[in-house]
């Protein structure tokens, strides 16, 4: 939602919520826009608890042509919510939901170093499917051309992909408390996650 700006600050403004993002941490006015933009953008999710608390959000969208039925995950959480198990809730809501919707592939690009993320992909059933050095640039020299690490010295990111196909196995029911919400929607069942 729109009025979501500071809950959005609440965790984006964290150094360690977006240590691998392609983006530092953000101010209030910042974070305001982002709220607006996101409430418009059918590719983001908001993440909140059972009271309406927003504890972080997913990214899922469409990966090389239609045809193709892929999918890019992403997701960002507030950093006191972690160990919670709501990542692994949503993002497995958010699955579920792209698979049932006739999706053939989904994957998720993660730094090495970030070892929480490698459990959370781990535990959604995505396995590792390459390596790829100096495989993203997010920030540039004066002439445009992409530096080899971010000004607080840190090496350019290294990736390596994870894939979730579809299985031929029904996925369980996540039943765990909150809810899973689309910008602008409040709130939704997990079982009524539907796709981007």
């Amino acid at each position: 939602m729109d009025s979501d700006g500071p809950g959005l600050h609440g965790y984006l403004s964290r150094p360690e919520a977006v240590e691998y993002e392609p983006y530092g941490p953000v101010g209030p006015d910042e974070a305001d826009d982002l709220a607006r933009q996101r409430a418009a953008d059918q590719r983001f999710w908001a993440v909140q608890t059972a009271a309406e608390t927003l504890v972080g959000n997913l990214y899922l969208a469409p990966s090389g042509p239609e045809w193709w039925q892929s999918w890019e995950l992403g997701y960002v959480f507030h950093p006191y919510h972690w160990g919670q198990g709501y990542a692994t809730e949503a993002c497995q809501a958010l699955l579920d939901a792209v698979f049932d919707d006739g999706a053939h592939r989904v994957v998720a690009h993660c730094d090495p170093a970030n070892l929480r993320s490698w459990a959370l992909l781990e535990r959604l059933g995505m396995r590792r499917e390459g390596h790829s050095l100096r495989a993203a640039a997010f920030v540039r020299d004066p002439s445009g051309r992409p530096l080899a690490g971010d000004p607080s010295g840190r090496p350019l990111a290294r990736r390596v992909h994870l894939c979730a196909a579809r299985r031929g196995v029904a996925r369980e029911a996540v039943t765990a408390p909150g809810a899973l919400t689309r910008p602008g929607d409040r709130p939704a069942s997990r079982g009524s996650a539907g796709c981007a």
